[in-house]
């Protein structure tokens, strides 16, 4: 039983609800059909991804192609687009002149601890003075950061703090 504003005792199966309140019913998903155009869209996008992958005409390379031993398009062309520190591999590719450490490249006077290895390296990079075993046992941690600048220079600044401050293999 329940007493109304009006002072009216009634039972529970005879109340009703207040005048404003309006069931909501929920959405029917399969109600929801997809229109042609977006479906069109879908199968183009689709159709343009296949054809341009194999020909690499989609997707971008960050890599600066080079010819081992060459004095003008070796060595010095991949200083010349990076920085003192890159050379031209045996794949025909410049390498990373922060291969050892950012902060160890950046401040060599002042920072000489080697960053700490992580999947991405080769089993001996270790040995080559690339990066150092981690003191730790930690799992490695891995940093998306899709294609936005702000996130990627968020996740650049993570990387360093983590693999060559902390000692946490970092990717």
């Amino acid at each position: 039983f329940a007493i109304l504003s009006t002072g009216k005792i009634v039972s529970k199966r005879t109340m009703i609800s207040p005048p404003c309140y309006v069931p909501r019913r929920p959405y029917n998903i399969s109600a929801i059909k997809p229109t042609k155009p977006l479906f069109v869209f879908f199968l183009a996008t689709l159709l343009f991804l296949k054809e341009s992958a194999p020909s690499n005409s989609f997707f971008v390379s960050a890599t600066v192609s080079c010819i081992q031993n060459d004095p003008e398009f070796g060595d010095s062309l991949c200083v010349k687009k990076y920085r003192h520190g890159s050379f031209c591999t045996a794949k025909g590719i410049c390498s990373n002149p922060f291969r050892s450490g950012c902060l160890r490249n950046v401040l060599p006077s002042r920072f000489t601890k080697l960053r700490t290895c992580n999947s991405d390296d080769d089993a001996d990079a270790s040995d080559r003075g690339e990066c150092a075993n981690s003191r730790f046992d930690y799992e490695e941690v891995r940093i998306l950061s899709q294609n936005w600048e702000s996130p990627m220079f968020s996740s650049w600044i993570m990387q360093i703090i983590l693999s060559e401050l902390l000692d946490v293999p970092t990717t």
